[in-house]
């Protein structure tokens, strides 16, 4: 091995195990020298190193859940408890339902009094041949880009009538 080839070997092995402590290394490359027969690469290394800290981080784990006291057993709520817990807080079956059906209620009084009926928009109400709806159509075909999206939806119609199997391919 050319001195050129041994840096490059070492500075791959120093970049795989930058992070990896010092110690779980040396133990990896230890266990490597006793177990294996040929040369090994610097990701068989860090796995080694990973697996090492890895047991030292789960026997912290398990001495630390040792040293803590056992936590006291809590008395559980019956479900009758419970409930009146929940009413108690303003949950209630009827309440939740006038906050799914009015969400946007600011106040109390909001929430019990509901919602308005709909209003429909204007054009639902408008005349479709009156000056209303006329006046609409000739503010949407100046629009640019409404414009540009009928024109883009006609040439896909053509081209749909031209070639009737380019749709059924969608």
């Amino acid at each position: 091995m050319s001195a050129d080839d041994r840096v490059a070997m070492l500075d791959s092995f120093a970049r795989a195990l930058r992070d990896i402590p010092r110690w779980a290394v040396s133990q990896a490359f230890d266990a490597w020298e006793r177990e294996e027969r040929r040369r090994p690469a610097p990701g068989e290394i860090v796995h080694r190193a990973r697996a090492a800290v890895d047991r030292f981080a789960a026997e912290l784990r398990h001495r630390s859940a040792q040293a803590l006291p056992p936590e006291p057993e809590r008395d559980r709520a019956t479900g009758d408890q419970t409930r009146a817990a929940m009413e108690a807080a303003g949950f209630t079956p009827r309440r939740l339902d006038q906050v799914r059906r009015h969400p946007t209620a600011r106040t109390e009084a909001e929430l019990e009094a509901g919602s308005p009926d709909r209003v429909p928009h204007w054009t639902e109400s408008a005349d479709p041949a009156g000056s209303e709806m006329a006046a609409l159509e000739r503010a949407r075909a100046e629009n640019p880009m409404i414009a540009a999206a009928r024109a883009a939806q006609a040439q896909k119609l053509e081209a749909e009538m031209l070639n009737p199997e380019a749709r059924s391919a969608e």
